[in-house]
């Protein structure tokens, strides 16, 4: 970063060829990135678009160092913070040129859109928030300037999970052979496109009544809107079974010291060996759960789980229905 170019006193932000930017940390990603036989290569540095700032400049001259002003002024009050990437990838091309980018989200874009608006007397649309993580030319970057730019010069493009698994922090999972035997680690996304049995960690969580617990997964996450067992996931490098368990206890649902009771571990699904464990709360317990992960949490009478699957089976996750039809009789007794 040219440090002569930081603006508002800030670290992260700079005006640089008619452009505000905000910088983002680098990211372990492949040197190189393969597009219909093209070589894309990594830019040097990453960083959003907040405002093009030479566009207004075309309607309204000399004016450059008010705007400049005004954005300082609105970043004193208003936080102009990255919140991460939408998993979303774009193959943008101009002329020669051609890119990937990210598209994530900044935290009040678009109400600085309006507050420029209003300042300045001409209409401001908010940028749509994106970086660029490769260039066919290196470093050479595509103006996405709008939304109506953004679908004129670029299209979707899937991307492998060697680049979108550090863009979304996602880790690395055990990966075992048909003896639960470690054979190695994968990024999540590509065991399951090889076929490779995971480890996994399933909680089932019940009240004193004999309610189950049955969660419904969010718009953000893989299965969105499904329902699904009360918590479950991969076994991270370095855990075991069971501390995986009081993690995802506690990411999903808030839940901290309770006791698990081992049903069964090594317990083979499609996918997956699994360690299956109960856990009983108090009537009336708050599920202080993450929105990022779930929309809702359920309580269910066993019985209507059984008949809902039978009678629904699209709302229900693969992995919970095969677990539960094999297992319920001995979760119910326990």
């Amino acid at each position: 970063m040219e440090t002569n170019a930081l603006i508002c006193n800030t670290s992260d932000i700079t005006y640089n060829k008619g452009y505000i930017a905000l910088w983002c940390k680098d990211y372990d990603l492949p040197k190189t990135f393969e597009v219909d036989t093209e070589t894309f290569l990594k830019k040097d540095h990453f960083h959003v678009s907040l405002l093009c700032v030479k566009n207004i400049l075309e309607i309204k001259p000399d004016i450059e160092a008010e705007i400049i002003q005004h954005f300082c002024d609105f970043s004193k009050y208003n936080e102009l913070t990255f919140e991460g990437f939408s998993r979303v990838f774009r193959l943008a091309e101009r002329d020669e040129r051609k890119s990937v980018v990210a598209l994530c989200k900044v935290s009040n874009l678009h109400i600085f859109a309006e507050y420029l608006t209003e300042k300045i007397g001409v209409k401001v649309l908010p940028q749509p928030a994106h970086v660029t993580i490769y260039t066919l030319q290196s470093n050479a970057g595509i103006g996405l300037n709008s939304s109506e730019e953004m679908e004129e010069k670029s299209k979707l493009n899937e991307v492998p999970e060697a680049v979108l698994a550090p863009l979304m922090g996602y880790k690395k999972v055990i990966v075992v052979d048909e003896n639960d035997n470690e054979i190695g680690t994968e990024y999540m996304m590509d065991a399951i496109n090889k076929g490779m049995i995971r480890r996994a960690s399933r909680v089932y969580v019940f009240n004193e009544s004999g309610q189950l617990l049955v969660q419904q997964r969010s718009e953000n996450v893989l299965k969105p809107l499904m329902l699904d067992q009360s918590a479950a996931g991969h076994v991270d490098i370095g855990e075991t079974y069971e501390q995986a368990a009081y993690r995802e206890l506690q990411e999903e649902l808030g839940l901290k010291n309770v006791d698990l009771q081992l049903i069964e571990t090594s317990f083979r699904t499609t996918d997956f060996y699994n360690a299956i464990y109960k856990v009983v709360v108090p009537d009336k317990t708050k599920i202080d759960y993450d929105p990022e992960e779930l929309k809702a949490v359920l309580w269910y009478n066993t019985n209507k789980v059984t008949s809902d699957m039978e009678a629904t089976p699209e709302k229900f996750t693969p992995a919970f229905k095969e677990a539960w039809f094999l297992l319920k009789d001995r979760l119910r007794s326990n």
